[in-house]
């Protein structure tokens, strides 16, 4: 319901109703009176890593413009969006542990690199799923954008949160949130995907699904069996 919703009744309907009302049917216009919502201005992109969002030691917080992840919209409206990005001295180690990234000043534009790299995809997806106009303006007010900001959530979680993909992994659990930043007037729409982590390895296992170990039984059954 949207605040400031209020019901404004005739005046006759105040009252009980008059003994010579009964048997008659009468039509009555109600009013209704509700506050106009305005779509935001803007919208924001937040990106953290688990260590900056844990606080175990002070953040490293940047602020960037939308253009530093996206060169291509320099000197355009959307390239000034603001990405608020915050890691930690835990995340800068783990970047030296690739042998490329061999000195602080690499470890931090490594950093810069990748969380820039996930605003940029948490951009492109609100643009596709249509909670952004082409040129990165919002198209929806904090109440009908909800279903929308749904939608923009579940499509950056399946793709940051790897535990969505197989329950077994238990890291790179990020989380996604979507909405209006808070109540207050011209406040934009927040796009956050926090507690991400650099992977430190890939193990690539292939694996055949149940298919073909039914495809590959059904081979070896007939082979023993002498079948055609």
């Amino acid at each position: 319901m949207r605040p400031g919703f209020q019901l404004v009744l005739p005046v006759g309907l105040n009252a009980p109703p008059l003994s010579a009302d009964q048997g008659h049917t009468f039509t009555v216009r109600l009013c209704l009176k509700y506050e106009l919502h305005t779509i935001p201005s803007s919208v924001q992109i937040e990106i953290q890593t688990l260590a900056a969002t844990q606080g175990t030691t002070p953040p490293i917080v940047k602020i960037f413009a939308l253009a530093d992840a996206k060169p291509d919209l320099a000197n355009t409206s959307a390239g000034q969006i603001r990405i608020n990005v915050s890691y930690a001295a835990a995340d800068l180690r783990d970047a030296k542990r690739d042998p490329v990234v061999n000195s602080d000043q690499a470890a931090d534009q490594r950093m810069k690199s990748e969380l820039l790299a996930v605003a940029a995809r948490a951009y492109d997806e609100a643009i596709a799923k249509g909670l952004l106009s082409a040129d990165g303006k919002p198209l929806f007010d904090r109440f009908s954008g909800n279903d929308v900001a749904g939608i923009v959530q579940e499509a950056l979680t399946n793709i940051y949160n790897l535990n969505v993909f197989d329950p077994l992994i238990d890291w790179a659990k990020a989380k996604v949130r979507v909405g209006v930043l808070d109540t207050s007037p011209g406040s934009p729409w927040n796009i956050s995907v926090t507690d991400l982590q650099l992977s430190q390895r890939i193990d690539i296992e292939v694996v055949r699904n149940p298919k073909e170990i039914e495809y590959q039984d059904d081979e070896a059954k007939k082979s023993l069996g002498g079948g055609k």
